[in-house]
């Protein structure tokens, strides 16, 4: 039971919860279980605030290419991840909740202005007030401070992106959805464990196994909101039959074992 003498917890619980274009109604919820040293942050709320943002910054390839997703505020194609979480350390057992608006540019005004409201309304729907997120730890930046995304990259195909692709957008990053690697748009692989990050080819599966393999098994749960995919079903899908043999899956589930009808 939770809150027992020999209970140790040895994980914090995310919940986070994605949004794209608010006109469309865009939506994505991660659960994930992030392994620590709980009573040790615990102790101490400087640790605390960069665990959150190394946490976050970790799984960002695996929110920013989990979707096709586009500008909560202007619809237009997102490229970056505006974070916004609030934790409650002390708890038992102990969460982060991260609200997360995706935004075609942090730099254009009147997006960044839309997304700065949502997450005031946010705040104050959680029983807190306007700029204390992080609850009972106040401290808790809504950004990785200082730090850069820690994106899946493949050398030489940083500029391999979909013809038509606005090369004046006022975003350096790569836009969101399509490969997590080479940025290519279209058809694309998920990984068949945690239903979240895609590729365009097991070629770019396998450049970023060793990162994504470390933050894959802290999914726990996953579910998805997408006008776009409510009309094109089938679009993205699972590594299956169509995965050459040569490739490992290191992914997908086992087989369910039979079941011995023997004794029934």
């Amino acid at each position: 039971m939770f809150g027992g003498s020999d209970f140790k917890p040895k994980s914090i619980f995310f919940h986070t919860t994605i949004m794209g274009s608010q006109n469309q109604g865009d939506r994505m919820q991660i659960d994930l279980n992030v392994p620590c040293d709980v009573e040790a942050l615990r102790a101490d709320r400087e640790v605390q605030g960069r665990f959150i943002a190394e946490s976050l910054q970790k799984v960002e390839g695996e929110m920013k290419y989990a979707g096709e997703w586009t500008c909560f505020a202007c619809g237009k194609q997102a490229h970056e991840l505006v974070h916004h979480p609030m934790s409650w350390l002390q708890a038992q057992p102990g969460f982060v909740m991260d609200y997360v608006h995706m935004v075609c540019s942090r730099e254009e005004p009147k997006c960044a202005g839309v997304i700065e409201e949502s997450n005031k309304e946010l705040t104050t729907e959680m029983g807190m007030e306007p700029g204390a997120a992080g609850g009972e730890s106040g401290d808790i930046p809504q950004e990785a401070p200082g730090a850069v995304a820690q994106e899946p990259k493949a050398e030489g195909k940083e500029k391999e992106v979909e013809k038509g692709n606005d090369s004046q957008h006022p975003s350096s990053a790569p836009p969101a959805g399509g490969c997590a690697v080479c940025h290519k748009q279209g058809k694309t692989l998920q990984c068949s464990r945690c239903k979240t990050i895609r590729y365009c080819s097991p070629e770019c599966q396998k450049t970023d196994y060793s990162r994504h393999k470390g933050v894959c098994r802290w999914v726990d749960n996953v579910e998805r909101s997408f006008a776009s995919e409510k009309k094109e079903e089938g679009e993205n899908k699972t590594g299956g039959e169509d995965w050459p043999a040569g490739i490992p899956r290191p992914f997908d589930p086992p087989a369910p074992a039979e079941h011995d009808h023997s004794n029934c």
